[in-house]
């Protein structure tokens, strides 16, 4: 009988204390996660009690934890990515507005017909640049969306490549450029979607237009891939960041002096990626190059 008595209240302390031990174990996980709710910790919950429940529990705990930092962190970025937006916004369309309101006041204090024609063209110019950036950016905010999709179908590269060529002519001769274009003898015949493959082309035209000097080569080639490659050299004073060209809003004139919105390589990097392709930026020393890669077939 006495055996039973010593058997019983040997259990009885045990439950005791592990009782205890998971007493101290909460107690423990209350005060570390007070601690990291008030100071924005990375601590992670440590285990005391040798269970397998426990050890479940925990990890468990650590994993919604690290689940919620990162999210927080990912919110952080976005939010501050939303500020830089609104802000470069607020100062790209700013300053064509401000332009024309400058030449609407000259336009209503000039009288003869000569100068007012040559307002109303530069006005005719500055709305159609503004009309231009709003069209950037609702195309690339179109574009963030995951359910936004490309109709594919068959679609004459080298035509669309001529086309949007000569749709610069005007900009080529008055920068004094002669283009220098290499384009295969058979034409090239791929799977996309015209408006995507226009606005990829001209925005990579319109690019080195904005920021080379007056050399610029365009080659249109078939490999394993199609590839369509735009050179051409630096202009006077700006220094390229490759690894942020492609981002929204990246400008290599800091001062933001130019009137664009920046988003012409990156969006025609989300273009280019919708139609199964990639694009790359190159630096040769006095040259950069933008290469857009498309799948054959």
């Amino acid at each position: 009988m006495t055996w039973i008595i010593v058997i019983a209240l040997c259990i009885a302390v045990g439950y005791f204390i592990a009782v205890l031990q998971y007493k101290k174990q909460i107690r423990t996980w209350n005060q570390n996660l007070s601690f990291i709710l008030s100071n924005n910790s990375n601590m992670r919950l440590e285990q005391l009690v040798p269970s397998k429940d426990v050890s479940k529990l925990l990890d468990l705990l650590n994993e919604l934890m690290q689940r919620h930092r990162k999210l927080k962190v990912e919110y952080e970025v976005k939010d501050e990515a939303f500020k830089q937006l609104i802000t470069n916004l607020s100062h790209d369309i700013r300053t064509p507005l401000t332009s024309l309101d400058g030449y609407f006041q000259l336009l209503t204090k000039a009288k003869e017909p000569e100068v007012r024609e040559h307002y109303i063209t530069i006005i005719e110019g500055r709305i159609r640049q503004l009309s231009e950036m709003l069209d950037q950016l609702f195309l690339y905010m179109k574009l963030q969306n995951d359910c936004y999709e490309l109709s594919i179908e068959k679609c004459n590269l080298s035509q669309i490549l001529c086309e949007c060529i000569l749709d610069f002519y005007e900009q080529f001769t008055n920068r004094g450029i002669e283009p220098v274009i290499h384009l295969p003898e058979e034409e090239m015949i791929m799977l996309g979607n015209p408006s995507a493959l226009i606005r990829i082309l001209q925005n990579m035209i319109k690019n080195a237009l904005e920021h080379g000097n007056e050399h610029f080569q365009i080659t249109l080639e078939k490999e394993e891939e199609i590839v369509v490659t735009c050179k051409n050299g630096y202009a006077n004073g700006e220094e390229v960041d490759f690894s942020l060209i492609f981002e929204r809003f990246y400008k290599a004139d800091k001062a933001r002096t130019r009137s664009s919105t920046g988003l012409g390589l990156a969006i025609a990097k989300e273009l280019t990626e919708k139609l199964g392709g990639s694009i790359e930026a190159i630096n040769e020393g006095t040259e950069f190059l933008i290469k857009v890669h498309f799948p054959v077939g």
